[in-house]
Order: C-alpha cells, then sequence, then structure tokens
C-alpha cells in the first residue's frame, strides 16, 4: 500500500482519506497514465506508424518509470481478470476504451494510416503489443531496459513493413479473424463479463 501511495504522490493516510479502498487509489493510477498517454499521443509528430508507436511507448514507460516498483508490485492483480484491478477485468474497460481510442488516434495520424476497420484492427493489435511490452518491460533488468527498446525498435520495423501488407485481402482477413479473437476479452459485452 505504500508504494502505490508513494507512485501516486500521496502519504498512505492521505491516501485512505480521499480513496475509500487500495482499488481505488490503482483505478486512479490508471487513469492518470490513459490520460498522460493520450497526451503523448496527441503530441507526436507525423510519421510512420512502427516510429509513431515506439515513441509513444518510450515516452509512456518514461512517464512510468517512477511507479516501476508499484506496478511491478501489482502484476498478480493486474493479470488476474477477476481482480478490481485486472486490466482485462470489467471494472477497468473504461481505461481499456481509452487507452484504445488513443492507438487509434496513433493510428489514424501516421502516413499512409489504413483507414476503416482495419484502423480499428490495427489499433487493437498495438493494445496487445502495448500490454506486452509493459509487461516486458516490467521485468527487464537489462541495463537502462535496452532489451525492452531493442523489442520497441523491432516492433516499429515490423509494423512499418507491414503497411503495403495491410493492404490485402489475405492480411485484411488475417487481422479480422486475429481481432475477432481478442474482442471478448479485451471488449466484452456486459452479458460476458
Amino acid at each position: 500500500m505504500r508504494s502505490i501511495a508513494d507512485g501516486a504522490g500521496t502519504a498512505v493516510g492521505l491516501a485512505y482519506r480521499y480513496f475509500p479502498s487500495k482499488d481505488a487509489i490503482v483505478f486512479e493510477l490508471y487513469q492518470r497514465q490513459a490520460a498522460e498517454f493520450e497526451t503523448i499521443v496527441d503530441n507526436l509528430p507525423a510519421g510512420a506508424l512502427g516510429q509513431r508507436f515506439a515513441d509513444a511507448m518510450e515516452q509512456r514507460l518514461a512517464l512510468l518509470s517512477r511507479h516501476r516498483s508499484a506496478l511491478a508490485g501489482l502484476l498478480v492483480a493486474s493479470l488476474d481478470p477477476q481482480s478490481q484491478v485486472g486490466v482485462l477485468s470489467g471494472s477497468t474497460q473504461p481505461v481499456r476504451e481509452r487507452v484504445g481510442r488513443t492507438l487509434l488516434t496513433l493510428v489514424q495520424g501516421s502516413k499512409a494510416a489504413p483507414s476503416g476497420p482495419v484502423a480499428r484492427d490495427v489499433a487493437d493489435l498495438l493494445y496487445v503489443a502495448h500490454l506486452a511490452i509493459l509487461l516486458f518491460w516490467l521485468s527487464d533488468r537489462t541495463r537502462d531496459a535496452s532489451a525492452t527498446r531493442r523489442l520497441m525498435r523491432l516492433v516499429a520495423r515490423v509494423l512499418d513493413g507491414s503497411s503495403m501488407l495491410l493492404a490485402t485481402p489475405f492480411a485484411r482477413t488475417v487481422l479480422r479473424e486475429l481481432t475477432s479473437i481478442l474482442e471478448p476479452v479485451f471488449h466484452p459485452k456486459a452479458e460476458e463479463q
């Protein structure tokens, strides 16, 4: 609890005064991080999709670094979809939707950006990539998280190299199928929760 309060920039006692539970503090941290990510993406220069994604993630990780130990402490709960603070739980769906919209903005603001449903599908895959990078970064003990930076550069190259591929019907079909598999987990309907 102390590391959560420290990460939020407050004392433990004061945290309980303003937040009814530990989960409420964590949810506020998620909300703030989503808002900061929005600002990052809104301020990105135009460019290739991969480079924009890598730049956004680099800045996001820099902001998250002050909360790294708190986030690492929350890892088990954040991976549990039944937990109130699970990144894929029903209670955090508004945060997921906000980050998803931010990633869609990132996609749409890219040079040679896909449009329509393809843009939405790419944004959904970027959400998965973003979570995977965050998890990898939390475990990365290389100097200055160099392994995470290498991973982000590789993801950027794959994204930039796939832009022409996305124009093919086969790639669009595979992309649509993949996102339809992800949809019930990342965007569950009320009756599925």
